[in-house]
């Protein structure tokens, strides 16, 4: 998929995607929300730009006690 823009990814490409160190750099979070928004994810970006930029793993799930 590298060789694809990432702003032209649909949802199902960007699910379990970890952005390349040139895309970190490239792409701002700003970039990322308005992407997201873009797809209907307007709120999501708190849990979703984390995973993107590989500080979270996509398997991480919170648990609330």
């Amino acid at each position: 998929m590298a060789d694809k823009d990432l702003m032209d990814r649909t949802v199902d490409e960007l699910a379990g995607y970890v952005l390349t160190p040139e895309e970190n750099r490239h792409y701002s979070d700003e970039d990322l929300k308005n992407l997201l928004a873009g797809l209907s994810f307007p709120h999501q970006w708190t849990y979703l730009i984390p995973r993107l930029r590989g500080e979270i793993s996509w398997y991480y799930h919170e648990f609330y006690e």
